[in-house]
């Protein structure tokens, strides 16, 4: 159990630091991670996010307007995934990959 524990601790790290923190003016593709009750976590996008709506959720995280099921695992309406379980990233054309 320490270890899954220890694992998603510095899967969180890793996560948060390969967010990059882009001007906020602009808009920028946003996905949440998820924890699921194997101890791995999955990648799930939320949309656009623009201006003080992306300020917003960088600082405060973001609340789930409705019920979502991943992978079997259930987060209820209102449900917050806190800022550092977030990555909002701009996807310009020079972009290669897929998140």
């Amino acid at each position: 159990m320490k270890y899954n524990f220890l694992l998603l601790l510095a899967f969180l790290a890793i996560f948060f630091i390969a967010c990059e923190e882009d001007d906020h003016d602009e808009c920028q593709e946003c996905h949440v991670l998820c924890a699921l009750d194997d101890g791995t976590t999955h990648e799930h996008e939320i949309g656009e996010f623009c201006g003080d709506d992306l300020h917003d959720i960088e600082a405060n995280g973001y609340t789930l307007p409705s019920e979502m099921t991943i992978k079997g695992v259930t987060y209820e309406a209102g449900h917050v995934f806190a800022p550092n379980e977030l990555c909002c990233e701009a996807h310009g054309h020079e972009d290669d990959h897929d998140h």
